[in-house]
């Protein structure tokens, strides 16, 4: 049944167009040859015999005729047909399906095998950037094992232990730090300034910064986002009050409504541990602690958020740490500090830290990655991170007065 279907059959119709033209061939022969014959019947039965075979000849001279020129009719009719069929429809039909079949046989041929993309990836400098193996992988588990035997394959089988570097940093660091929102392009300008207090001065500090949800283009579904800023100060005297009477803390997201200061007028009202509304605080010695968590709701790939922070910093304090607790892509601190102090040249940097323990990047290549700059006389401090900041202290920063 199978090759039936395929076309191998054979055309009876069109026999049956030969049979008839055969037929009426025979048949005007016979008439054409009893014309020919000349005989004289002897008797009345003969006579009677010949006029019944000469109706019986004109019969079959009509059928004759009909049977050829109906079947001449077909049969070149059918020629005709097949003629054109081949010449005008079978060629482009042919085309259109060859066409279809190369597009088949490439898109099965654009489908590497497991073992294939295995082969291809460890060539890749970056193989988050490798858009020629990426997309042609169905879906993320998959994506995941071929990377998982792929980092298997280069760092060792000892990786699979749940002890081993790599299990730690996949599971506390790229499961949850490469899909959660983080801090883009972050920059801090900060300014010491004289106060009213001898044993003090004025810290001046404002933030601008870019939320980046990365599982999210354009204007998205909302999201929740646990905003946090916080701060340490150290006191001095028999008054700790004095600092919160100067404190304030603000911050101004570019929310789902459009800009909105999400702290307001909440302050800590006593320098005791304690909290109120979204404020945590407390005192540790010397040491006033500060932190404003809130869950706010934002429905942006990139949304703007502006902080400050006004208070007062004991002089005897005279060192700044940037704590990093998510990773930030790009990180800038700019200080300056008032007359009579500056910088001491030994600015600790983590990407630095890092990179000095990675032998292939020679120090004349530190600046492609961070950059600390002093100026006027030390007294401005401007050190930047152009890559990832990972979670520690990006910044460490030190002062001293000017003898």
């Amino acid at each position: 049944m199978g090759d039936h279907a395929k076309g191998s059959a054979p055309d009876t119709s069109f026999k049956r167009v030969q049979s008839g033209i055969v037929w009426g061939v025979i048949f005007l022969a016979i008439f054409i040859g009893w014309k020919y014959v000349s005989w004289t019947p002897s008797n009345k039965f003969l006579i009677a015999a010949q006029l019944i075979v000469n109706e019986l000849m004109n019969g079959f001279k009509v059928v004759g005729m009909l049977l050829l020129v109906i079947g001449a009719f077909l049969f070149f009719g059918r020629s005709l047909l097949d003629l054109i069929v081949d010449l005008y429809v079978k060629p482009p039909l042919q085309h259109l399906n060859n066409l279809a079949e190369k597009g088949i046989n490439d898109l099965v041929r654009s489908v590497p095998t497991a073992e294939q993309l295995l082969e291809h990836i460890p060539r890749c400098d970056d193989m988050f950037t490798a858009k020629d193996v990426l997309c042609k992988i169905p879906d993320g588990e998959q994506l995941a094992d071929l990377v998982l035997h792929n980092h298997l394959q280069q760092y060792g089988d000892h990786s699979k232990r749940t002890d081993s570097l790599y299990c730690y940093v996949n599971k506390n660091l790229l499961a949850h730090a490469c899909i959660a929102p983080h801090k883009s392009n972050y920059t801090k300008n900060i300014r010491l300034r004289p106060s009213d207090y001898e044993d003090c001065f004025i810290w001046d500090e404002s933030s601008t910064y870019k939320i980046h949800n990365p599982l999210v283009k354009g204007n998205g579904p909302s999201y929740s986002y646990d905003f946090k800023i916080g701060t340490s100060t150290m006191y001095t005297g028999d008054d700790p009050n004095k600092w919160l009477e100067s404190f304030g803390l603000k911050a101004e997201v570019d929310g789902i409504s459009g800009k909105e200061d999400i702290i307001g007028s909440q302050v800590p009202t006593e320098f005791i541990s304690g909290n109120e509304q979204e404020y945590t605080w407390q005192r540790r010695g010397n040491w006033f602690d500060v932190e404003f968590t809130k869950t706010i709701l934002l429905n942006k790939e990139w949304t703007d958020v502006t902080t400050s922070e006004v208070g007062l910093t004991a002089k005897v304090d005279q060192t700044y740490s940037l704590g990093v607790y998510t990773p930030y892509y790009g990180c800038e601190v700019n200080m300056t500090l008032p007359t009579g102090y500056e910088f001491i040249k030994d600015t600790d940097c983590s990407v630095a830290n890092l990179l000095k323990g990675i032998s292939q990047i020679p120090p004349s290549d530190y600046d492609k990655h961070f950059r600390i700059t002093y100026l006027a006389d030390n007294t401005v401090i401007k050190a930047k991170i152009f890559d990832w900041v990972l979670p520690g202290t990006g910044f460490n920063i030190q002062w001293r007065k000017v003898e």
